[in-house]
């Protein structure tokens, strides 16, 4: 009798071992998955932080070296790219303001009927100042 209820005590300790034991493995496993995705995330805040850094630190030496160069009385390099593209810039505005202003000053295009009647409206004033005497 104390036989068969200490093999029973046994086998039931031996089901509560391999219930934790299962247990255990699962809680390891789920952790494991858990610590992989954390790793993860770490790892992109890691890689945006480092690229903020970066980006902070490359303009911190640029801002750096030319305080430096304004120190020592170094001149900057002229950027001739822009330089150029104002110069276009300026001849294209400097271009469409000329027509515009030889357009204003023509009175229009010269093949407008009302350019033509001011032409007859000038001529004819012309000839009445010819014709008429000044009175004195």
């Amino acid at each position: 009798m104390f036989g068969k209820r200490r093999a029973s005590r046994v086998n039931a300790a031996r089901g509560v071992a391999e219930d934790a034991w299962d247990q255990l493995v699962n809680a390891v496993e789920n952790a494991g998955g858990t610590a992989r995705s954390a790793g993860r995330r770490t790892h992109q805040v890691a890689d945006n932080a480092s690229s903020t850094v970066a980006t902070a630190a490359g303009e911190a030496r640029r801002r750096a070296a030319a305080a430096m160069d304004a120190l020592v009385g170094r001149r900057h390099r002229t950027h001739w790219e822009w330089v150029a593209g104002a110069v276009v810039a300026g001849l294209v505005v400097g271009w469409f303001a000329a027509a515009g202003a030889r357009k204003t000053v023509d009175g229009g295009d010269s093949t407008d009927s009302t350019g033509d009647d001011r032409a007859r409206q000038l001529a004819s004033a012309e000839t009445l100042n010819s014709s008429v005497s000044p009175e004195y």
